[in-house]
């Protein structure tokens, strides 16, 4: 899966649809190499971007974070870290929850 890679590496656009076919491995659907198929499509289109990090006037660091409860079919949740300091991500992360939630509160 070479957009694993990409998503790691040079591409974190891609973490959170990456981050789906990694769980769907198994038992892919049909659904799923369709959803593949559009990925691949997006990446060929989209090969040119560069990847911009920078750094603003007040040098401040910014950190979002955010969740998802029983996002997934066996219940995780799925979440999300940016760090930046003012364009682009110096750390993106995004990755399937490793415990069961029964509701988001």
């Amino acid at each position: 899966m070479i957009h694993l890679w990409l998503s790691q590496r040079t591409r974190p656009d891609i973490q959170l649809a990456t981050g789906f076919h990694c769980t769907r491995v198994k038992k892919p659907t049909e659904e799923d190499w369709v959803k593949l198929r559009h990925l691949l499509g997006y990446l060929w289109k989209t090969r040119f971007i560069p990847l911009i990090i920078g750094i603003d006037d007040t040098g401040n660091m910014m950190i979002y974070v955010d969740g998802a409860h029983s996002a997934h079919t066996d219940g995780k949740g799925h979440s999300g870290l940016f760090v930046t300091m003012g364009t682009g991500a110096m750390i993106n992360v995004s990755k399937k929850l490793g415990i069961n939630t029964v509701s988001c509160t």
